[in-house]
C-alpha cells in the first residue's frame, strides 16, 4: 500500500510539473494545449470518493495557480472525477460496488479507450466552456448588448 501511495504521489508532482512548465507552453493553433495532468485522475485507484475529490481539487488548483487560469482546471477535473465511477460502469458493463476499489486495471483495452475518450473530451469541453465565461467576456457581452439595444432604439 505504501508503494502505491509513493507511486501516485510521484505521478501527481510529475504531471503538475510537466503540465505547467512543458505542456502549458505548447499552443497549437493559438489556444489548444495538451492537458496531461488529467491522466492522474483517470489512473488513480479510488478507495474513498471524498479523498478522491480532495486530491483532484488539489491537482486542479495546483495547475490553476501555476498557470494563472483562475480555477478553470479545478472545476473541470472535479467534475470528471465526480462522474468517473458512472463512466466506468457504462463502458465496462461490470458493476463496481461501493466497497470495491475502482481501478482501470479491470477494464479491457476497448473499454479503457472509450473511458479515456469520454472523460478527456468532457474535461476539455468544460475547460473551454469555463474559459469562455470569464468576467471580461461577460462585460464585453453586456457592452455589445447595450450597444445593440441603443442602436435598435
Amino acid at each position: 500500500m505504501n508503494r502505491s501511495y509513493l507511486k501516485y504521489s510521484f505521478l501527481f508532482f510529475v504531471l503538475v510539473f510537466c503540465q505547467t512548465y512543458i505542456f502549458g507552453r505548447i499552443n497549437l493553433m493559438g489556444a489548444v494545449n495538451p492537458q496531461v495532468f488529467v491522466l492522474f485522475i483517470l489512473m488513480v485507484p479510488v478507495y474513498d470518493k471524498a479523498w478522491l475529490m480532495i486530491l483532484v481539487f488539489t491537482l486542479g488548483i495546483s495547475v490553476d495557480l501555476l498557470m494563472g487560469t483562475g480555477g478553470i482546471h479545478a472545476a473541470s477535473v472535479v467534475s470528471i472525477a465526480f462522474i468517473r465511477h458512472v463512466v466506468v460502469r457504462l463502458v465496462s458493463n461490470k458493476n463496481f460496488y461501493a466497497s470495491e476499489k475502482l481501478s482501470i486495471a479491470a477494464l479491457s483495452k476497448p473499454d479503457l479507450f472509450l473511458y479515456f475518450a469520454i472523460l478527456i473530451s468532457l474535461q476539455s469541453i468544460l475547460v473551454y466552456l469555463l474559459d469562455a465565461l470569464r468576467i471580461y467576456s461577460t462585460a464585453r457581452i453586456g457592452l455589445y448588448a447595450l450597444n445593440s439595444a441603443g442602436i435598435t432604439w
